[in-house]
């Protein structure tokens, strides 16, 4: 008995991926859909339930930005999470927050919220 395949998450956004349609991609758990990133272009396969639950929402391409940030920057992972998610008020200096805000618009760097 085959399985039914529901087609209607074909155009929808998870994150910054876009799903274009159905990919040749198989295994014999999941179903995966060829997806479009906004950010680099690039298209990845996804099994749906990891877009419908929220567990994949780019193709991998923002891996490590936040550490690129904090290298250049010269501070801590964390300290870029506390400024970036607006939250270093009495934690860090303005002037680090402002350095790292600028480091971060350099980079084109910005936390991703999920638009589901």
């Amino acid at each position: 008995m085959t399985r039914k395949i529901d087609f209607s998450i074909v155009g929808e956004e998870f994150g910054e991926l876009t799903v274009l349609g159905l990919s040749e991609y198989r295994t014999s758990k999941n179903t995966y859909w060829d997806c479009e990133c906004s950010r680099c272009g690039g298209i990845k396969p996804i099994p749906r339930s990891n877009l419908v639950s929220g567990n994949t929402n780019s193709c991998g391409c923002r891996f490590g930005s936040a550490t690129m940030v904090a290298k250049k920057a010269k501070v801590s992972l964390s300290s870029v999470s506390l400024v970036m998610n607006n939250k270093w008020k009495n934690k860090l200096t303005e002037k680090t927050a402002n350095h790292i805000k600028n480091i971060a618009k350099q980079l084109n760097y910005h936390p991703y919220y999920s638009k589901r």
